[in-house]
């Protein structure tokens, strides 16, 4: 499955869509965005890539928006993650991930691990929907530029989506500098040698710099 999406998201590498966050700011405390946002929490696989870039960025813009927060639980599931496949419970996983984006629902990595635990649970049906939920996400923040120079860099609304999209791509992570154009701020994160030529890649980090 991790291979598939790989694929995915780099078959939308260098496609661009324009994301116009003076109209999502408009909309981000409206009951359009409220109820966007709950069917985006009830896991409804008819929102539309549209539909999505509006909820994920729209974030950005609402008061509860925290995008340094980090919940406790965390830690706790990345440690029991740390063990082999066959002696992890799938079950506990599920209760931490449910923890955590319960508050904190955009948290790319944990969606993705949701679908993990599914899937080797073989509750399939549950699982699509949270591969479909990653792969939505990942093709939201992909829409936004192909990160190869400041003006069409990917705008993220965290420094773990970073991490996220490098993942998606199948690239290693090597070095991460903060870059600065035109009084905007950038995450310039550099990646091991891959097949695809890429070297480096810029994440948008305005909508968060400098916020707690």
């Amino acid at each position: 499955m991790f291979q598939i999406l790989a694929l995915i998201a780099l078959s939308s590498f260098g496609q661009k869509k324009p994301v116009d966050l003076n109209e999502i700011k408009g909309i981000a405390n409206s009951t359009t965005y409220n109820d966007l946002f709950d069917r985006y929490r009830a896991n409804d696989t008819t929102l539309t890539l549209d539909e999505y870039i509006v909820i994920y960025y729209g974030q950005a813009f609402r008061d509860d928006y925290k995008p340094r927060a980090r919940h406790d639980s965390v830690r706790a599931l990345n440690m029991h993650l740390n063990h082999s496949i066959d002696s992890i419970d799938f079950y506990k996983v599920l209760d931490y991930t449910r923890l955590i984006l319960n508050d904190f629902p955009f948290n790319i990595e944990q969606i993705y691990i949701a679908g993990i635990a599914y899937e080797n649970l073989v509750v399939i049906d549950s699982s699509y929907i949270w591969f479909y939920k990653y792969d939505k996400l990942i093709r939201t923040i992909m829409s936004s530029g192909d990160g190869k120079k400041e003006k069409t860099a990917f705008i993220v609304t965290k420094i773990s989506d970073e991490y996220s999209i490098l993942s998606a791509m199948g690239l290693q992570f090597t070095g991460q500098a903060l870059t600065s154009k035109k009084k905007k701020h950038y995450d310039l994160m550099s990646v091991s040698q891959n097949e695809y030529g890429i070297n480096k890649l810029y994440f948008d980090i305005n909508l968060f710099f400098g916020k707690r």
